[in-house]
């Protein structure tokens, strides 16, 4: 028994020593790695000098000494061969780097992504990127790699840097096929080359298509756009800048993803550059601002649009009704899209509007009235003036000045001058004040009616009433006095306002 203690001892002490050295073995074995990788690394980034004038080359031949010398790595080896095949690319190498992949494919490894990236880099460098295509088609079909959508926008761009730009295209359609996901860089790119060999239709169609995916366009696409139809422009040497058509498409497409500070800044960077925007332009922008719920830069907007003399389509009214009816808004913005159909000579659709207001329980303002009133009168609707101004009076609306004045120069201008001036004498006995527009409308009425005893008494009653003449009310006094021969009373209008 004793003896058979002994042997056992001695057994475990023979294993236990054993695997101590394994142990020490293998952890030496990793730190000799560790310090290859390191010093591979420290090579691969280090800068040119009197004492090493090109580490990623010394990094290559380094590790292939140590290669021939019989060295294993353990563990680390796929990060060792990472190294040295990022070292082949920087030293332009690609045949070299072809054959540490080949090496590693041997051993029945996989490329890591970014192993995968500085192969493809290495090939496309060396204007090899047809090969790369064939790398990526190679390794996709045998699962020795997982190509990602860095991968292809780096064989892409080198297909584009030799000039292949059908070649990009078609590698473009494959990674579509094999649904790996395109990004900005990848529209970008395959945008910028498009715009530099002039062909902007298809550019932008592939602008039309990064949209419908979801790709949100940045400031490189607007750049590459501009340059591209820019050139385009100067081939023909017109000497003029990106026209509507540019301009519109770009605004339309930020508009479509939503980035409308984007599609603002290139709206006001297509009128510094002295190009008006139009009616696309504008309904572009309002639709835009309504489907955000932006209801108040819309109508900002329209009123610019209207201001500058551009006709709002029925696409534009539709926006803005139905951002109208989802914001549940008041009687001023009725009132600036009734405005903005009088403006266009649009009267059946501001009145369809304002009784679909009516309706809603939207109770109009004068300001509404007012701009009705003008706008049936200039449409020569006289009748349907005349009877809204008689509902104004019966609902007990409170009028203003500017309500009188466009009926009485609506009724004169319409050749009922009789009936103004009928209604005008019936208001300045009840004491309405009139502004001096409204009386100088009234004195051409009376004039044009041979009244002129009413006239001289209206002039005499402007004073009277607290108001002050005008250089046109004296104007026609003096014109119509010397027209009927009453010199001497033209004498004493001159005294009196020379008197004033």
């Amino acid at each position: 028994m004793p003896a058979m203690s002994h042997l056992g001892q001695s057994v475990s002490a023979t294993t236990a020593a054993t695997t101590s050295s394994s142990v020490g073995r293998h952890a030496a074995e990793a730190t000799l790695d560790h310090a290859l990788n390191g010093l591979l690394v420290a090579l691969t980034h280090a800068l040119p000098s009197t004492t090493c004038r090109d580490g990623p080359s010394l990094a290559v031949e380094l590790f292939g000494r140590m290669a021939l010398s019989g060295h294993r790595a353990s563990a680390p080896i796929i990060h060792t061969y990472g190294i040295v095949i990022d070292c082949c690319r920087r030293d332009h190498r690609a045949d070299l780097t072809l054959a540490f992949v080949a090496c590693l494919l041997r051993m029945g490894l996989r490329l890591g992504v970014i192993m995968l990236s500085n192969l493809l880099k290495g090939l496309c460098d060396a204007r090899r990127s047809q090969q790369a295509r064939e790398m990526l088609r190679m390794m996709t079909k045998g699962g020795v790699a997982a190509p990602n959508v860095f991968a292809y926008n780096i064989a892409i761009d080198g297909f584009f840097k030799e000039g292949e730009v059908e070649k990009a295209c078609g590698l473009f359609h494959e990674m579509k096929e094999q649904r790996i996901s395109s990004d900005a860089v990848t529209y970008n790119s395959i945008i910028n080359a498009l715009c530099k060999s002039k062909a902007m239709d298809k550019a932008e169609r592939v602008l039309e298509e990064m949209v419908l995916d979801g790709v949100r366009p940045d400031s490189m696409t607007y750049n590459c756009l501009i340059h591209g139809y820019s050139l385009g422009i100067l081939m023909v040497s017109n000497g003029i800048v990106p026209d509507h058509h540019v301009f519109n498409m770009l605004i339309d497409t930020y508009a479509k993803c939503g980035m409308m500070d984007e599609a603002m800044h290139i709206f006001e960077d297509m009128q510094k550059q002295g190009v008006n925007p139009d009616v696309v332009t504008y309904t572009t922008v309002i639709s835009s601002f309504c489907r955000m719920g932006r209801l108040a830069d819309a109508v900002d907007k329209f009123n610019e649009m209207t201001d500058l003399g551009v006709s709002p389509d029925l696409v534009v009214y539709q926006c803005l009704i139905h951002a109208t009816y989802a914001m549940k808004e008041s009687a001023i913005t009725y009132g600036t899209f009734v405005n903005g159909y009088c403006k266009n000579e649009r009267i059946d659709d501001a009145l369809t509007l304002f009784r679909q207001m009516l309706c809603k329980g939207v109770e109009p303002n004068i300001v509404i009235y007012n701009i009705l009133l003008d706008g049936l009168f200039h449409a020569k609707r006289i009748a349907a003036a005349k009877k809204m101004f008689h509902e104004m009076i019966r609902s007990r609306i409170t009028m203003d000045i500017v309500t009188y004045s466009t009926i009485l120069c609506g009724l004169y201008k319409n050749n009922c001058i009789h009936e103004a001036i009928t209604l005008f004498q019936k208001l300045w006995a009840t004491n309405v004040i009139f502004d001096t527009r409204a009386l100088n409308i009234m004195i051409k009425a009376m004039l044009d009616a041979k009244r002129l005893k009413q006239v001289k008494d209206l002039f005499a009653a402007i004073s009277a009433k607290g108001l002050e003449p005008s250089v046109e009310t004296y104007r026609l006094m003096m014109r119509n006095l010397i027209k009927e021969g009453f010199l001497e009373e033209v004498e004493q209008y001159l005294l009196i306002n020379g008197e004033d």
